[in-house]
């Protein structure tokens, strides 16, 4: 493997017991830590920031609809739940007529009933919206709407809760802007973190959108293809860029998208060393970045791996020249950076949960857990 040395895993001891806050409610998103602060988020979308020393709860904010709408479009929104639930009855029925409509293409009364409940479900549309617009979306049990994780820029904590809204706090809690963007729509529920990259705070519900970090204001809105995995900010020459995991390159200053469809990721970021971004997912891909913006942005592939072809739900990290990868059923596999060929597979054997947490590095030690 050129030089490098493969890390195999082993059983390490029971590590000591810091602390343990008993009082904090789970959540899917990583704990970001900044000043002695950790910053956290649970299910329920209350930002929690504790003490690294002692986990003792400094503060906690919700960032709920609730958070951003006024108690008037509140109130509206639970007055519409009715006429939402009606419309939702009215296409249920009409669904159900469809399957019998299929038994008995000529069937009259089956027709009018469909055309008679279509126009009354689209009567309600417009009184429902109120309470569409602030329903919470769809989402898988294991997700949540709590996955995306915080990020910090050692002043400002920013958080993105998985309804669309995103908020702005000092590290002392005081809420200095909360907006929202657009619902997610994606099935099994939203996971993209925000990316923060000079003064704007990039997040990819269904476009990519960047916000200005000192008020919430959209600066810019690009058509992007959302994925579950967050991007990752690169920089060429002088430029900024956020490089997505389906595979898009998009100019940070203005939102214009300098490239498409360079790889495809569903769950994972794609991951950075030097010049050379890799993507890591059902097999793997590296690119070379070009050494400045042309008139056609233009990444060289390297390489491609072969690994196995299980999900990766869990993003890489790179270590000493080795690229380590886990797929959703605990299958580590050890790639070199430099050409992309393996170097082992190995199952880990930690159980029967799923690995979901991507893979990190700490000293000389790649940490991996499900």
């Amino acid at each position: 493997s050129k030089g490098t040395t493969a890390l195999e895993p082993t059983d390490s001891s029971e590590p000591a017991i810091v602390w343990n806050a008993q009082n904090l409610q789970p959540g899917a998103a990583s704990v970001v830590v900044d000043d002695g602060r950790l910053f956290l988020v649970n299910r329920a979308g209350v930002l929690t920031c504790a003490g690294a020393a002692d986990g003792k709860i400094l503060w906690t904010r919700s960032n709920a609809y609730e958070d951003v709408y006024t108690a008037e479009e509140v109130a509206e929104a639970n007055k519409a739940k009715t006429f939402h639930d009606q419309k939702a009855a009215a296409e249920g029925q009409v669904v159900k007529l469809k399957r019998r409509l299929k038994k008995s293409p000529k069937n009259e009364k089956i027709k009018a009933m469909i055309a008679k409940l279509t126009a009354e479900a689209a009567a309600l549309a417009s009184k429902a919206e109120p309470y569409a617009r602030m329903a919470l979306p769809d989402t898988h049990p294991v997700n949540g709407h709590s996955t995306p994780t915080p990020v910090s820029d050692g002043k400002n904590v920013y958080v993105m809760y998985c309804l669309g809204t995103v908020a702005c706090y000092d590290l002392a809690g005081n809420r200095k802007w909360i907006t929202f963007v657009e619902k997610p729509k994606r099935g099994y529920g939203h996971s993209s973190s925000p990316v923060l990259i000079g003064d704007k705070l990039i997040v990819h519900i269904l476009d990519a959108v960047a916000l200005d970090t000192a008020t919430g204001k959209e600066v810019w809105r690009a058509k992007s293809s959302c994925a579950w995995g967050t991007g990752i900010h690169v920089k060429v020459a002088e430029t900024d860029l956020l490089f997505t995991p389906s595979g898009d390159a998009i100019d940070v200053a203005d939102g214009k998208v300098v490239a498409r469809r360079l790889s495809k990721l569903e769950f994972a970021t794609p991951v950075r060393e030097y010049d050379v971004v890799y993507y890591v997912q059902n097999g793997g891909k590296a690119l070379k970045l070009p050494a400045a913006m042309g008139e056609k942005f233009a990444a060289k592939p390297l390489w491609r791996a072969k690994i196995d072809s299980n999900r990766y739900y869990g993003s890489p990290v790179i270590h000493e020249g080795l690229i380590y990868a886990v797929t959703r059923a605990g299958k580590l596999s050890v790639v070199d950076a430099t050409d992309g060929k393996l170097v082992y597979e190995k199952k880990l054997g930690l159980g029967k949960g799923e690995f979901y947490a991507s893979i990190a590095v700490a000293g000389a030690n790649v940490y991996i857990s499900n």
